[in-house]
C-alpha cells in the first residue's frame, strides 16, 4: 500500500533532485502517462508516476495498464484507495493533482511543487 506521506515525500525529493526537469510525454505522443513518456533529464514517467514507483515498484504494472496509465490523478486515487492500494486524504490528493496538472502543462518540477504549496519561488 502506498501511504500519502511516502508519495508526497518522493514527489518533493524528485523535485529537489531535478528542479528544472520537465515531463515531455505530451510532446512524444504519450499524453500524460504515469510510467511512459520521457522527461527532459531522460527519466521515464511523470513525477507522480515516478514517485509511486519509488514507493512500491510492484505498482508499475497497475499504473501501466491502458485503462489507468493516463487517468487524472483524482480518478486513479479513487480507484487505488477503493482497492486498498493507496492511503491518502482528499487534501493530499488535491496537492498531488495540482503538481501533476502543472507538470503536464510543462512546468518544471520544483516550480510545480512550489505552486502546489501555494508559494512562488
Amino acid at each position: 500500500m502506498i501511504k500519502s506521506e511516502d508519495l508526497i515525500q518522493n514527489v518533493r525529493q524528485l523535485a529537489n533532485d531535478a528542479p528544472y526537469n520537465t515531463y515531455e510525454g505530451n510532446k512524444n505522443g504519450y499524453g500524460c502517462c504515469y510510467a511512459k513518456g520521457e522527461c527532459s533529464d531522460g527519466s521515464i514517467g511523470c513525477i507522480i508516476g515516478q514517485a509511486m514507483i519509488t514507493c512500491d515498484e510492484s505498482i508499475t504494472e497497475y499504473i501501466s495498464d491502458p485503462a489507468r496509465q493516463s487517468k487524472q490523478f483524482e480518478l486513479l486515487w479513487d480507484d487505488m484507495c477503493e482497492t486498498n492500494l493507496m492511503e491518502m486524504s482528499r487534501e493530499e490528493m488535491n496537492w498531488c493533482s495540482k503538481v501533476q496538472g502543472l507538470q503536464d502543462d510543462g512546468v518544471a518540477w520544483q516550480e510545480a511543487v512550489s505552486q502546489a504549496d501555494g508559494v512562488k519561488p
